[in-house]
């Protein structure tokens, strides 16, 4: 594959591969956040879901874990993860989406900022973590996780919970529409799991 490349074009192409992958990987929440609105119908336009017996959060989960073989929990875990940067960093998964932060980052963003509940401290939780994040550098994840305690994500949420997932409130964050989403029962297993599940 790179035997005729020189040396300079190999170390771009890991870079530029890097940011590819972070850009992919951020397309996957996108699209789950998209599908978890398009469910959010009213229930008298419904089309026959006011007969449904499960709600929309598991009805999402069911179709993205049919979609990619993953378990129910891991399916919600990823949900749970769309719907935040959806609605609630909008500006953290605009810059997810160039590919310039990884997955890893964003899920730990995702679980030290879930306890912000005012809408302007978590706007400006999500303004100012967008314009710090690309100077943050290369970080182990404790180092990552430190940088995270110094932002304004300090005084919005402890550090990320520790068991299944990174639930640790009642409520999930709610579609545009307004409202919110009863919380489901976190993972059954014991660590979270990856967007891979």
């Amino acid at each position: 594959m790179f035997d005729e490349v020189p040396d300079a074009a190999v170390v771009a192409a890991i870079g530029d591969s890097a940011r590819a992958e972070n850009a992919a990987c951020a397309r996957r929440p996108a699209a789950i956040a998209e599908l978890y609105e398009r469910r959010q119908i009213p229930v008298e336009d419904g089309k026959g879901r006011e007969l449904w017996r499960i709600d929309p959060w598991e009805a999402v989960a069911a179709e993205v874990a049919a979609a990619q073989g993953i378990t129910a929990a891991a399916a919600g875990a990823q949900l749970h993860s769309a719907i935040c940067l959806h609605d609630r960093l909008p500006k953290v998964a605009a810059l997810f989406a160039t590919g310039a932060i990884s997955y890893r980052t964003v899920r730990m963003i995702v679980a030290r900022t879930f306890l912000a509940l005012e809408p302007d401290i978590l706007a400006a939780i999500d303004s100012e973590l967008a314009e710090t994040l690309t100077a943050w550098g290369p970080l182990s994840f404790a180092k990552t996780e430190q940088a995270g305690s110094t932002s304004a994500t300090s005084t919005a949420a402890p550090p990320e919970p520790s068991g299944p997932g990174c639930i640790a409130a009642q409520t999930h964050p709610a579609p545009r529409t307004g409202g919110s989403v009863p919380a489901i029962p976190p993972p059954a297993s014991a660590a979270q799991p990856g967007l891979d599940g």
